[in-house]
């Protein structure tokens, strides 16, 4: 396979449009005056699918007659998610390291509320040890831990989306008998 394969080039350009598609928002919530940091998980929830969706569909449809393998589906997708998650996260490195480092220390102010918030029921459910030990975690936590964290949730949804994307558009050619 080559770089400049359609299984490669068609679902790259998809991943592309959905980086863009999650920087928009970004900054949509960062001027509205949200923390983008917050915001930004449920919205990964919409638009990874849709992106890995139409990316797939487009190779299948456009430049593999309307039949699909599995392990194409899956090529696929691996593309579409991959590349989205890797620029996203760039994206969200250098925004965070270079033009507003003050939104990682309001993200870890808002982190650590909500624990305060739960402190009883987390004290509860799993020990005093586990509520102090999060709270170090969350105050320790660096850009590099949040734009990785960003990276392997982006990741693990892709993949698990690509699956079930790639099983349901499976279409192989037909068989022809053979008399």
């Amino acid at each position: 396979m080559k770089l400049n394969d359609p299984l490669v080039t068609i679902p790259a350009k998809f991943g592309v449009f959905g980086a863009i598609m999650v920087i928009i928002m970004f900054f949509v919530f960062y001027f509205s005056g949200s923390n983008p940091l917050m915001e930004m998980g449920m919205f990964d929830f919409f638009i990874i699918p849709i992106f890995l969706f139409f990316g797939i569909k487009e190779y299948k449809d456009t430049y593999n007659n309307r039949l699909l393998e599995f392990w194409q589906g899956m090529t696929a997708g691996f593309v579409v998610y991959f590349t989205l998650a890797c620029l996203t996260s760039v994206f969200i490195f250098s925004f965070l390291s270079l033009s507003d480092p003050e939104i990682m220390e309001n993200y870890t102010a808002d982190r650590l509320s909500i624990l305060e918030e739960k402190k009883e029921a987390i004290i509860k459910e799993m020990g005093e040890s586990t509520f102090i030990e999060s709270q170090k975690e969350v105050q320790n936590l660096t850009i590099g831990d949040l734009t990785f964290d960003n990276f392997l949730k982006k990741t693990f949804v892709g993949l698990l989306l690509t699956i079930m994307i790639a099983v349901i558009m499976k279409k192989k050619p037909p068989v022809e008998d053979k008399i």
